[in-house]
């Protein structure tokens, strides 16, 4: 029997006024700056040239927005997936890596080191995330098996994502660089995984909409 590869493309969301004053988003829900919409644009007609199936997103606006300007450049509909949300930061939603680092030097030491450990100040751990999204993946092999599928979603999840696909320590998504509505390939064949590209943000160049804006 052959087996036929699934591809998953996650993109990150576009700017917001949060990504621009270096705040934690998590469930906060900033819109798009003019620049992150630019961003969206740039990003939906390489997409629509892939030949994609569907496309779902998190539920907070900046991605949402995001994934409607590819849904338009595509003629599909975008289906909105809680799995795909960004990380539940509580208290530390708003504020600066800065301010989080000195109102509780401990916890933000623990990650940076051993994020695994961490559960955010009335949030959600990391097992809860890479479960959810786990979850999604999961079932979106089998929904759209051999087909392309783009996820818009946040880039702490696409960083523990790929860690967790490399089998690397979790405190590694920390050295991962993912850019405002970069797109990243995932390959699923059988039980085997594969990172096809990381971070690709050559519409950006084309469109001449980069920030210079990492993470968050």
């Amino acid at each position: 029997m052959t087996l036929r590869t699934t591809t998953l493309v996650f993109v990150r969301h576009g700017e917001t006024a949060l990504n621009k004053a270096g705040q934690l988003r998590g469930r906060a829900d900033p819109p798009l700056t003019e620049t992150g919409d630019l961003q969206a644009r740039a990003v939906a007609p390489d997409l629509a040239a892939a030949s994609f199936v569907a496309i779902y997103t998190s539920p907070r606006i900046r991605a949402r927005a995001t994934a409607e300007r590819i849904a338009t450049a595509s003629s599909l509909r975008v289906e909105v997936d809680p799995r795909l949300d960004d990380v539940d930061y509580g208290k530390w939603s708003g504020l600066t890596r800065e301010q989080v680092r000195d109102e509780n030097p401990t916890l933000y030491a623990e990650w940076l080191s051993r994020p695994e450990l961490v559960r955010f100040p009335g949030g959600e751990t990391i097992a809860e995330i890479l479960f959810r999204v786990a979850d999604l993946v999961s079932a979106l092999r089998v929904r759209h098996e051999g087909a392309r599928v783009v996820l818009v979603t946040h880039d702490a999840i696409i960083r523990l994502w790929l860690c967790s696909v490399l089998g690397a320590p979790l405190a590694s998504m920390h050295k991962v660089r993912i850019d405002l509505t970069s797109v990243s390939t995932f390959e699923y064949t059988g039980d085997a995984a594969t990172v096809a590209n990381l971070n690709d943000t050559r519409h950006l160049d084309k469109a001449r909409v980069r920030t210079g804006i990492v993470a968050g």
